[in-house]
């Protein structure tokens, strides 16, 4: 009877363990079926990279931009002072609708040019003249009129028979402090032809005014701010 038993239980000992080592078996094969994918794109991967670089041929020394054109320093001068000459005389580099043609290429640049005026852009502002805190700052004769006296660097009769041109200044003026919110000595941000535009049309000139030296007449908007 006890010799029975005990080859019972033997006879189970071996089922578990063959169980067991068939569960073992089961567990490893469905982990390396969940592998194996992973390691099909893998191989996919680097085949499709191998088949790229064999179409493509060797490519660490080609330029990443084969048909971009090369200059030398000569043709990019030459180039620089063919794209300032096409500023003159017209106003197709203006992206704003507002500016005018003016004589030389340092005048001739739009608001939108200008970085530090981006931030006032959107869709219903498209020019730095259409924000009615210009108009009120840099506009505004008798705002303007108080700056010139205040600074107290001209004289009444200077004032008198050049006012168009003193309120002009005092304009561009105050455009920059607009921008600069104080009045910088070196690197003022260029004053755009849109502005030029609007502040002549403010403070126009008469028609019987004197050209020369001792007439009425304008220069560089920039260099009237500094001289106002």
């Amino acid at each position: 009877m006890v010799s029975q038993i005990k080859v019972e239980n033997e006879e189970q000992t071996e089922d578990t363990n063959s169980n067991g080592g068939s569960f073992a078996e089961m567990a490893t094969h469905s982990q390396a079926k969940i592998q194996s994918p992973e390691r099909d794109r893998k191989e996919m991967r680097r085949k499709f990279s191998q088949g790229l670089r064999k179409a493509m041929g060797p490519v660490e020394h080609e330029p990443c931009f084969q048909d971009d054109p090369r200059y030398t320093e000569e043709e990019l001068k030459a180039k620089e002072e063919q794209d300032d000459v096409e500023r003159l005389d017209n106003t197709l580099w203006c992206r704003c609708d507002y500016c005018i043609p003016l004589p030389s290429t340092e005048e001739s640049v739009c608001c939108r040019e200008i970085p530090r005026l981006k931030e006032h852009f959107n869709r219903e502002i498209t020019c730095i003249t259409q924000i009615q805190d210009i108009h009120n700052t840099c506009l505004d004769a008798k705002l303007l009129d108080y700056m010139v006296r205040y600074r107290g660097k001209v004289t009444k009769d200077k004032y008198t028979k050049q006012y168009p041109q003193i309120m002009r200044k005092a304009a561009y003026r105050a455009f920059i402090l607009w921008i600069h919110k104080f009045f910088p000595l070196k690197h003022c941000t260029p004053i755009p032809a849109c502005i030029v535009s609007l502040v002549r049309k403010q403070f126009p000139y008469p028609p019987n005014r004197m050209l020369g030296l001792t007439g009425l007449m304008d220069y560089p908007a920039i260099d009237m701010a500094l001289d106002g």
